[in-house]
């Protein structure tokens, strides 16, 4: 068996303390729903905990427990990147900074990826290009869609145009589900907190997420921008089980495309488990549909023992 040298996980967030409180009194203006309001609740309590704002000794204690010598930082919760304009490239700047200290506090184990404010694309290039050139990070992450826009849209193209060139990945991470996606597909019977991880973590992102790389596959971004890399989580958001049937009812001579669709997630894309650390799961990681993969612990949010067995 080939040995393992470094450990580098790539799915490891962090929180802003100062970016959070200055996020938290936006939300305060806000009219929410009771779903809303709950939400926001339960991750003021999970920030009260200091686990996921904490970058230094407690994590690098976490990690040589763990046998993890690097972590790809990423924002997590209430990110600035989906605030309105105005106030996101404020926020995604603070971010961008606190999160490029770290990694120049800790050479070596914490790298990061960077926020961008989307909702206006040239001050997200300006500050793509600052974050990778001046401040060194890494890659890009964005969570979920934008104001229930998916980033197959046109405008988001340049954003993507950039990465490629500056080559650097970018991960979609799974986030909210449309509104009206939510209310039509998860609420019911069950209490709001059911139908909040149903239409979230229980799976409703990561059919949610599913959609987006589909969105992104067909728009042909990957024709236009054959080496632009992105990062999928949780084994792949579940696209790697469907690529039989994909490429039967959706054939290149069909689509369009250059390509089948298993070709772009093969060529295109690497996965992460994501803190899923299920044996049938890595198992399918072994098969012919999954040629580029990464692992991704999600430490912060799972903390989960299995680790060095699933490496």
């Amino acid at each position: 068996m080939e040995q393992i040298s470094k450990v580098i996980t790539v799915e490891e967030h962090f929180m802003s303390e100062k970016v959070n409180g200055e996020y938290q009194k936006l939300l305060e203006k806000k009219n929410l729903t009771l779903a809303q309001k709950a939400k926001a609740n339960f991750i003021q309590q999970f920030v009260a905990k200091g686990e996921i704002t904490e970058v230094g000794e407690k994590r690098l204690e976490f990690m040589e427990t763990h046998g993890i010598d690097c972590q790809i930082l990423s924002y997590g919760n209430n990110s600035p990147s989906y605030l309105d304009p105005k106030q996101a490239v404020v926020l995604c700047q603070m971010a961008n900074e606190e999160l490029a200290g770290y990694c120049k506090q800790y050479p070596g184990n914490f790298y990061g990826f960077a926020v961008l404010p989307v909702g206006d694309t040239g001050a997200a290039l300006t500050e793509l290009e600052r974050a990778v050139k001046t401040l060194g990070l890494k890659g890009i992450i964005f969570n979920g869609a934008y104001q229930e826009s998916y980033f197959d849209e046109d405008r988001f193209f340049p954003i993507f145009e950039m990465a490629q060139e500056l080559k650097v990945p970018v991960m979609l991470h799974p986030g909210e589900v449309p509104t009206e996606v939510a209310k039509t597909y998860y609420q019911g019977s069950w209490p709001v907190a059911v139908a909040n991880v149903f239409a979230g973590h229980g799976i409703g992102w990561h059919y949610d997420a599913w959609v987006q790389y589909m969105r992104m596959i067909l728009s042909g971004i990957f024709d236009r921008l054959p080496n632009l890399q992105l990062i999928c989580g949780h084994w792949g958001e579940l696209l790697p089980y469907y690529f039989n049937r994909m490429d039967d009812m959706l054939p290149a001579a069909f689509t369009g495309l250059l390509h089948n669709i298993s070709y772009y997630f093969k060529n295109n894309m690497y996965i992460t488990p994501s803190g899923m650390f299920y044996e049938d799961d890595f198992c399918f990681a072994g098969t012919k549909w999954v040629q580029k993969g990464s692992c991704g612990l999600q430490i912060i949010h799972i903390v989960n023992l299995k680790i060095p067995k699933c490496i």
